[in-house]
């Protein structure tokens, strides 16, 4: 576990034309949905951008990242939705289920959440999404690593725009792209990131 750890990287180019089994791809993502949330909403939302038409639509999206675009097996837009409450029935009702929950223990909890969402300001919940989206996102950079693959987070793309593009709903906020693939061999030679040290980042309170 340290390996995979210590070992990820952002990888800017990829084995060409290599293709992810859908089996390996799909229980990537879903691997992935193990990362926390709060009341456990669950708020994200993976859009896979893996044919060569869907990613010919990403181009007019992306601020350079060009390699990462034509050499990746695929691009995984982390979306977060902004209407996260209106899912709380359906995602607890398993939950109710297994632990038997009473259900005025039930209805107390509902009603809560829907006291607390209602009475939230729209830019808190969406703080809230971002921050949820970032967890759900390196949990899939490390679980993509376990399954040999390597990842690049990109930031750097028109979230203006790429809804309409792929005519997703408004309801999911576009947060951030990751590419996904085998590392290329001249990436596998590269030197380690720089990082700062360990006294530079933390304080004892």
């Amino acid at each position: 576990m340290n390996n995979i750890l210590t070992s990820r990287k952002a990888v800017k180019v990829f084995k060409k034309n290599h293709i992810i089994p859908q089996n390996i791809l799909d229980q990537i993502l879903t691997d992935t949905m193990k990362a926390p949330s709060t009341f456990n909403l669950q708020p994200w939302h993976f859009f896979v951008i893996n044919s060569v038409s869907s990613k010919d639509k990403l181009k007019s999206c992306l601020y350079g990242n060009k390699s990462q675009l034509e050499t990746s097996s695929a691009i995984i837009l982390v979306s977060g939705n902004i209407q996260k409450n209106d899912t709380k029935e359906e995602i607890l009702r398993e939950s109710f289920a297994f632990h038997k929950t009473p259900k005025l223990i039930q209805q107390q909890l509902l009603s809560k959440i829907d006291l607390l969402y209602q009475k939230k300001p729209y830019e808190e919940i969406k703080n809230e999404i971002f921050l949820e989206c970032g967890l759900v996102s390196l949990q899939l950079m490390l679980v993509a690593k376990t399954y040999g693959y390597d990842t690049c987070p990109i930031g750097g793309f028109n979230d203006k725009i790429i809804n309409q593009i792929f005519n997703i709903d408004k309801k999911f906020i576009p947060i951030l792209l990751i590419a996904l693939g085998k590392s290329s061999e001249e990436t596998l030679l590269q030197s380690p990131s720089f990082r700062l040290s360990f006294d530079k980042v933390t304080t004892y309170l």
